[in-house]
């Protein structure tokens, strides 16, 4: 049975490691929406300000390809952050549904048309998407089912390969 929370922990593990977060961080934000998901989604104290970035590119409905105010924003490359904001979504995803496997996530970025994302298990393409970038966020009322069908998409075609 796919568990969405145990997903978005899993998530935020992988943004918390790759973004290095530690200490307080200060957006140029109102965060009160974000502390009333914090508290809904039951998230650890260790995973808030990777909470808060997950919330900014995850939960906010873009302007573009990246929100400016997140942690995905800032590279000389934007076809960079597009890999990353992709990667650091679907990888925890695929750890969490084949844990004892050997996962890469490829994805050919576009900021213009549709990304190619590529989930590998054991180099193995099992799952494949094309995907445009500005179309990868949720409502957070909507998350926990958004994540479930994601998980049982990449489950049902797995079982089809």
């Amino acid at each position: 049975m796919i568990k969405s929370r145990e997903i978005l922990i899993k998530q935020l593990e992988e943004i918390n490691t790759y973004m290095n977060l530690s200490g307080s961080k200060d957006k140029l934000i109102d965060n009160t929406w974000i502390d009333v998901w914090s508290k809904e989604f039951k998230i650890p104290q260790n995973l808030k300000l990777a909470f808060i970035e997950y919330a900014l590119e995850f939960l906010l409905e873009p302007y573009g390809c990246i929100n400016f105010n997140s942690a995905f924003w800032g590279n000389e490359d934007l076809t960079v952050d597009i890999i990353n904001k992709f990667k650091y979504f679907y990888q925890p995803i695929a750890e969490y549904l084949y844990p004892n496997s050997d996962i890469n996530i490829v994805v050919e970025p576009s900021f213009e048309d549709t990304s190619t994302i590529c989930i590998l298990k054991n180099n193995v393409c099992i799952y494949y998407s094309y995907e445009k970038v500005w179309h990868l966020w949720s409502e957070p009322n909507e998350l926990f089912s958004f994540l479930k069908d994601i998980a049982e998409d990449i489950a049902n075609i797995t079982q089809k390969v």
